[in-house]
């Protein structure tokens, strides 16, 4: 168990935080003192030229706002971190959906993803992931889950690029502005290096995130790779995705009558496609089956579900229920028999291959047998 572990690291990070916060203080106030001063001076003194307060004031405000933004953001980041790491630890045995941190949190869901990319770059969560399938953060030492995930739309990684370049390289030529003539070469190629410089450095030193965005899960790895025959990759494709629809289909109605049959029938529809994609050849000969039952056996069975799923059941949801209870069983004979023509075939190839090799064989032995008897004389 790491929970005590997990525990220290989420209180330092919030400590680490509000220091980083108090820091931005002292340096909010030189700022503004520097600004002052220069607002004060700015009749020339030691040569700094003229000054207009307005712009010292908008590249004061600037910075400051930039600062205090910074250390809040930080602060609100590790806030909210620890309280996941407290959540995840007390009441959900070290998994917790995202979906209810951020319901807990009181922010929209997206904007959780956003953050979590950057509370892992900063440390402020550590020992965990994230589980992609079932948008969850996971802690080292939690259970594994006991059930498969169903849903097609699963969490992806995407760079997360933090603002404060821009902000820095703004700000530098706000300031050059403020204090500089920029109608000298030498000062505006000045300002133009220490602005690029600027942002490239805070653009390396500033820890990388990453941001979760929601993306349809890839198709099981049966999908067909292409074998150059675009329209046979298509179908191929397409009864593949409808297979992998009957699978789910299977463990959303474990529970009904039908519940025993669906296993079986989806099984024999991913058997058929996976002699099919090894033998494309024989495609023109399940063209049925690619057409027309395997398509309406998903929607027959994703009517039932509906069906199922209705908390009130009238006489014609009740009939339209047994009428699929009661075909149910002749789809998965269609299916048993498609799988079993495929492999008839098959066994009549394999029977003609055997069919000349004793052929040739029994030849050879032929020949052998006339020699035999001139040996024995």
């Amino acid at each position: 168990m790491q929970t005590p572990n997990v525990r220290s690291k989420s209180t330092a990070a919030v400590v680490v935080s509000i220091l980083q916060f108090v820091a931005v203080i002292p340096i909010v106030i030189i700022y503004i003192s520097t600004y002052v001063t220069l607002a004060i001076l700015r009749e020339g003194f030691l040569g700094m030229g003229n000054y207009d307060g307005t712009w010292i004031a908008v590249s004061c405000a600037y910075v400051c706002a930039f600062m205090i933004f910074y250390g809040i953001r930080r602060l609100r980041l590790a806030g909210n971190a620890k309280s996941i790491t407290q959540m995840a630890r007390n009441a959900y045995g070290g998994r917790i959906p995202l979906e209810t941190a951020a319901r807990n949190l009181g922010k929209p869901l997206k904007r959780l993803y956003s953050d979590i990319g950057r509370m892992f770059a900063l440390r402020y969560i550590t020992g965990a992931s994230v589980d992609a399938e079932r948008k969850e953060i996971v802690f080292d030492y939690a259970a594994a889950p006991k059930d498969e995930v169903e849903s097609g739309v699963i969490l992806a990684e995407t760079n997360d690029f933090s603002a404060a370049p821009a902000v820095i390289f703004i700000g530098i030529w706000l300031n050059a502005y403020t204090f500089l003539q920029l109608t000298n070469m030498r000062n505006l190629l000045a300002v133009a290096a220490a602005s690029i410089g600027g942002a490239v450095i805070s653009f390396v030193l500033i820890p990388k995130s990453k941001r979760l965005v929601e993306s349809e899960k890839p198709v099981d790895q049966v999908l067909l790779q292409s074998s150059g025959d675009a329209e046979f990759d298509e179908k191929m494709n397409a009864a593949f995705a409808q297979s992998l629809e009957l699978k789910k289909l299977s463990k959303r109605l474990s529970g009904s009558k039908i519940g025993t049959q669906l296993p079986v029938i989806g099984d024999t529809a991913n058997e058929i496609l996976v002699y099919l994609k090894a033998n494309n050849k024989n495609l023109k000969n399940s063209r049925q089956f690619i057409a027309y039952y395997l398509p309406t056996s998903v929607k027959l069975f994703n009517e039932y579900a509906q069906l199922a799923e209705q908390s009130v059941k009238t006489d014609n949801i009740v009939a339209s229920m047994e009428r699929i209870e009661a075909f149910t069983e002749r789809i998965r004979e269609i299916f048993k028999n498609e799988l079993n023509n495929l492999y008839e075939n098959k066994t009549e190839d394999i029977t003609a291959e055997i069919s000349v090799m004793q052929s040739m064989i029994q030849g050879s032995l032929g020949v052998g047998a006339e020699k035999a008897p001139d040996d024995a004389e």
